[in-house]
């Protein structure tokens, strides 16, 4: 029996990832689950069929480009065919500038730009071959605000960002959606001990608004009413923004 086209979420296992599977799979889409902990993809893939979802695992250490090519051409051999990717995996450093160090700051470029760079390039092929399909990046607000103590993070998803305005210009005349969800501070793990003037969104919100990107065939949304106000208050006021901030 041919198989319905499924829905790729990388970085799955938990927070926004895991929220945006479980929404795409209660609508009804395949979803393909991507993390480095194969006992929480396990898992993770079991409730979702006890729901009555279809789901399937792959698991791979994005952060590595030869696992990355090993992993799309043993995703589409296994699990093809994929209409809609969604780039949520990336890190977090979570420190001042001054106490980064090379390797960290890579480390993090690695996971936040360069692997979905290379996913896209590996799967667009693919991709450009169904009827519908859909790239989504998860950014971050931090790539257009001042975000003090992690900048080397900002500026990896301000990379993301730039890459999916400029392919969606490279790619106009394909039938290919390419969007971006732009949350600020949401309530994960990765957020732990962080605050700021603006409200924490729940992972539900950011799912909620990746959905609505994909549905809606959006270029970029920004999740929740501060988020929004704020990014008009910096575009339109940015040395008084930059100074609340400090």
């Amino acid at each position: 029996m041919k198989r319905s086209q499924a829905v790729l979420i990388t970085g799955a296992t938990y927070g926004i990832g895991r929220a945006v599977l479980e929404k795409f799979s209660h609508e009804g889409r395949r979803v393909i689950a991507i993390a480095r902990s194969r006992d929480k993809l396990k898992d993770l893939v079991k409730d979702i069929r006890k729901q009555g979802g279809e789901a399937d695992y792959l698991c791979a250490d994005l952060s590595d480009p030869k696992t990355i090519k090993r992993s799309m051409r043993s995703l589409l051999n296994r699990f093809g065919p994929i209409d809609t990717v969604i780039l949520n995996a990336g890190h977090s450093n979570n420190i001042p500038f001054e106490q980064t160090t090379d390797n960290l700051r890579r480390y993090e470029f690695d996971l936040n730009y360069f692997s979905p760079a290379l996913i896209i390039e590996l799967l667009l092929p693919h991709l450009l071959n169904q009827k519908k399909p859909h790239i989504i990046s998860i950014g971050s607000l931090t790539g257009f605000i001042p975000f003090p103590g992690n900048s080397n993070y900002a500026s990896s998803k301000a990379a993301l960002f730039h890459l999916m305005r400029n392919l969606m210009i490279e790619l106009k005349d394909e039938h290919i959606h390419l969007g971006t969800i732009l949350p600020g501070l949401v309530m994960t793990r990765l957020s732990e001990g962080m605050s700021g003037i603006i409200p924490a969104l729940t992972t539900d919100e950011v799912a909620q608004a990746t959905y609505n990107c994909y549905q809606n065939k959006d270029f970029f949304i920004i999740p929740g009413l501060t988020n929004k106000l704020a990014y008009l208050f910096d575009r339109i006021f940015p040395h008084f923004f930059s100074d609340l901030i400090k």
